[in-house]
């Protein structure tokens, strides 16, 4: 993607560089919309926004976020609501990751171990019912667990 000409931002952006008022506006909405579940305004974010910025300012900088795909809004005088994009931005810019305590990290680690044996017994199975249905010798191998990631995780809210 190419440079563009962000007014309200000053001077210019990619998709990756936001200047930092648009950074932190972007996670407030972020973070009230994930709390809330609801379009968020320019009014309630100009309430928790530390800055001495108006309403106006705000709406502006949420303009051009939308501009950008940052953000959208799902009808007309509704606030605003993060996009793909601004949560992948988020995640991937703005959040910093924080480290799990001990006893944490030692229960992921019992928990992936534990599915790694049932994951073994699965391919097990898999291979004693590959070879009675074929009455072939039947091999099936997954990868070593320490070489095995976890490519995605979905997390649903069942409110």
């Amino acid at each position: 993607m190419g440079l563009t000409r962000v007014a309200t931002m000053s001077s210019q952006t990619t998709d990756e560089s936001l200047n930092d008022r648009a950074q932190h506006l972007l996670k407030l909405l972020v973070e009230h919309y994930i709390r809330d579940g609801q379009p968020v305004g320019s009014r309630t974010l100009s309430r928790d926004v530390g800055m001495s910025l108006s309403a106006a300012t705000i709406r502006n900088v949420m303009a051009d976020l939308e501009e950008l795909g940052f953000v959208h809004s799902p009808h007309t005088s509704a606030g605003r609501i993060p996009t793909d994009k601004g949560y992948r931005f988020f995640v991937d810019q703005i959040i910093t990751p924080g480290g799990l305590p001990a006893g944490k990290k030692q229960q992921v680690r019992d928990f992936f171990a534990h599915a790694h044996g049932e994951l073994e017994q699965m391919l097990h199975d898999t291979s004693t019912l590959l070879s009675s249905l074929t009455d072939c010798a039947a091999l099936v191998i997954g990868p070593p667990h320490e070489r095995a990631t976890v490519r995605s995780l979905q997390l649903v809210d069942l409110n």
